[in-house]
């Protein structure tokens, strides 16, 4: 994940969440996805996870978005990770599509969506 999150690619931006100064976690945003950012690869540090972080973040995502003109924020969650599919229904987030098998056989990979 640190190669991933510190690669450049057009069109992404990465962020570090921290706590305090120390890093609590990080999350990749493409600020233009199909009318909207999509949130790639979010995540806390388990030591900080459960304490609003991930809401945070969404909340940030969301009004970012809004001031952009944005329609929708996208973030996809393997079906297997239920704390992380729990906070985005949570937050208003809505499985829209599923693929199966790609990051672990028997499970999909769930597209949220929540409509701004």
């Amino acid at each position: 994940m640190a190669a991933h999150l510190s690669a450049v690619e057009a069109g992404a931006r990465r962020f570090a969440i921290r706590r305090n100064d120390q890093l609590a976690g990080a999350f990749c945003c493409w600020c233009n996805w199909l009318c909207g950012p999509y949130l790639q690869l979010p995540g806390v540090l388990p030591a900080v996870q459960k304490r609003g972080f991930g809401a945070c973040v969404l909340r940030w995502i969301e009004t970012e978005a809004v001031s952009d003109g944005g329609r929708h924020v996208g973030i996809m969650v393997s079906e297997f990770n239920g704390g992380a599919r729990k906070l985005y229904e949570r937050n208003g987030y809505h499985a829209v599509a599923a693929a199966p098998d790609v990051v672990r056989d028997g499970f999909a990979e769930l597209l949220m969506r929540k409509r701004l």
